[in-house]
């Protein structure tokens, strides 16, 4: 992230969504990184994914923390746990359904 809170994600983040992966073991690599972004990033800091992927070009680590079902799951679910219908982890249940305000997404 550089001075102004702009952070170029590549693959790892996109909007609503994160970068695929083919095992297990990538899927815990994935999870660690993501873990240090949301661990060390504020809110307002801007994300930029490598490529558009998403309802917008671009979000903030805030509003990818609330409505990002991936984000929102409380431990990692690697690929082969998740969800063949959603995608999202199978771990997470409805508690990745909605964002916390109950307004759906």
């Amino acid at each position: 992230m550089n001075r102004r809170g702009i952070l170029i994600t590549g693959d790892l983040l996109f909007v609503g969504k994160v970068g695929g992966t083919t095992n297990d073991d990538d899927a815990r690599t994935e999870w660690a990184s993501l873990r240090r972004l949301l661990d060390r990033l504020p809110d307002d800091a801007t994300v930029w994914p490598g490529h558009d992927y998403g309802v917008r070009p671009s979000s903030t680590i805030g509003l990818e923390r609330a409505t990002n079902p991936f984000l929102r799951c409380p431990d990692l679910a690697p690929p082969s746990l998740r969800s063949s219908e959603t995608g999202r982890p199978s771990s997470c249940g409805s508690a990745c359904d909605s964002p916390p305000d109950g307004r759906g997404q």
